[in-house]
Protein backbone atom coordinates (compact mmCIF):
# COMPACT_ATOMS: atom_id res chain seq x y z
CA UNK A 1 0.00 0.00 0.00
CA UNK A 2 1.06 3.52 -0.68
CA UNK A 3 1.50 5.94 2.17
CA UNK A 4 -1.05 8.69 2.15
CA UNK A 5 -0.09 12.25 2.82
CA UNK A 6 -2.44 14.81 4.20
CA UNK A 7 -1.31 18.32 3.45
CA UNK A 8 -2.72 21.62 4.49
CA UNK A 9 -1.73 24.90 2.97
CA UNK A 10 -1.13 27.54 5.60
CA UNK A 11 -2.69 30.89 4.92
CA UNK A 12 -0.72 34.08 5.51
CA UNK A 13 -2.70 34.58 8.72
CA UNK A 14 -1.81 31.03 9.82
CA UNK A 15 1.87 31.71 9.18
CA UNK A 16 1.81 34.94 11.20
CA UNK A 17 0.10 33.26 14.14
CA UNK A 18 2.41 30.26 13.88
CA UNK A 19 5.41 32.56 14.23
CA UNK A 20 3.97 34.26 17.33
CA UNK A 21 3.11 30.93 18.96
CA UNK A 22 6.53 29.49 18.14
CA UNK A 23 8.35 32.45 19.69
CA UNK A 24 6.24 32.24 22.86
CA UNK A 25 6.79 28.50 23.20
CA UNK A 26 10.51 28.55 22.37
CA UNK A 27 11.70 31.82 23.88
CA UNK A 28 8.98 32.70 26.42
CA UNK A 29 8.67 36.06 24.72
CA UNK A 30 7.57 37.70 21.52
CA UNK A 31 7.88 41.26 20.27
CA UNK A 32 4.66 41.86 18.38
CA UNK A 33 5.86 45.29 17.19
CA UNK A 34 8.77 43.61 15.43
CA UNK A 35 6.42 41.20 13.67
CA UNK A 36 4.00 44.01 12.79
CA UNK A 37 6.84 46.04 11.28
CA UNK A 38 8.52 43.14 9.46
CA UNK A 39 5.27 41.90 7.91
CA UNK A 40 3.77 45.35 7.30
CA UNK A 41 0.66 44.63 9.38
CA UNK A 42 -1.78 47.14 10.80
CA UNK A 43 -0.56 48.54 14.12
CA UNK A 44 -3.65 47.15 15.87
CA UNK A 45 -3.35 43.66 14.33
CA UNK A 46 -2.98 41.90 17.71
CA UNK A 47 -5.18 44.18 19.87
CA UNK A 48 -7.83 41.54 20.56
CA UNK A 49 -5.20 39.04 21.71
CA UNK A 50 -3.43 41.61 23.86
CA UNK A 51 -6.74 42.35 25.58
CA UNK A 52 -7.31 38.64 26.15
CA UNK A 53 -3.93 38.39 27.88
CA UNK A 54 -4.98 40.82 30.64
CA UNK A 55 -5.97 38.04 33.10
CA UNK A 56 -2.55 36.40 32.67
CA UNK A 57 -0.82 39.70 33.39
CA UNK A 58 -2.96 40.12 36.52
CA UNK A 59 -1.99 36.60 37.65
CA UNK A 60 1.70 37.46 37.20
CA UNK A 61 2.43 34.84 34.55
CA UNK A 62 3.07 37.39 31.77
CA UNK A 63 4.11 40.98 31.32
CA UNK A 64 3.32 43.18 28.36
CA UNK A 65 5.28 46.32 27.60
CA UNK A 66 4.84 48.11 24.29
CA UNK A 67 3.42 44.93 22.67
CA UNK A 68 6.29 42.76 23.88
CA UNK A 69 5.02 39.75 25.78
CA UNK A 70 7.38 38.19 28.30
CA UNK A 71 6.70 35.07 30.34
CA UNK A 72 8.96 34.70 33.40
CA UNK A 73 10.72 31.36 33.88
CA UNK A 74 8.60 30.48 36.91
CA UNK A 75 5.51 30.71 34.67
CA UNK A 76 6.84 28.46 31.89
CA UNK A 77 3.90 26.03 32.38
CA UNK A 78 1.53 28.86 31.38
CA UNK A 79 3.29 29.44 28.03
CA UNK A 80 1.04 27.02 26.17
CA UNK A 81 -2.09 28.72 27.53
CA UNK A 82 -0.78 32.16 26.65
CA UNK A 83 0.20 30.99 23.15
CA UNK A 84 -3.28 29.53 22.64
CA UNK A 85 -4.69 33.07 22.69
CA UNK A 86 -3.04 33.53 19.27
CA UNK A 87 -4.39 30.24 17.86
CA UNK A 88 -7.36 31.12 15.68
CA UNK A 89 -8.51 27.49 15.72
CA UNK A 90 -8.60 27.28 19.52
CA UNK A 91 -11.80 28.48 21.19
CA UNK A 92 -10.88 31.88 22.62
CA UNK A 93 -14.40 33.19 23.15
CA UNK A 94 -14.03 33.39 26.91
CA UNK A 95 -12.17 36.36 28.33
CA UNK A 96 -11.29 34.34 31.45
CA UNK A 97 -8.00 32.49 31.42
CA UNK A 98 -8.31 28.85 30.46
CA UNK A 99 -7.35 26.34 33.12
CA UNK A 100 -6.49 29.14 35.55
CA UNK A 101 -6.48 26.68 38.44
CA UNK A 102 -3.68 24.75 36.74
CA UNK A 103 -1.35 27.74 36.85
Amino acid sequence: TLPLKKMYELTEKDQIRNRVIEEIMCYLSVDLNKIITELDLASNYFERELTQLTPYVKMGVATIKDKEIIIPNHARPAARLIASVFDQYFNTQSSAPRHAKAI
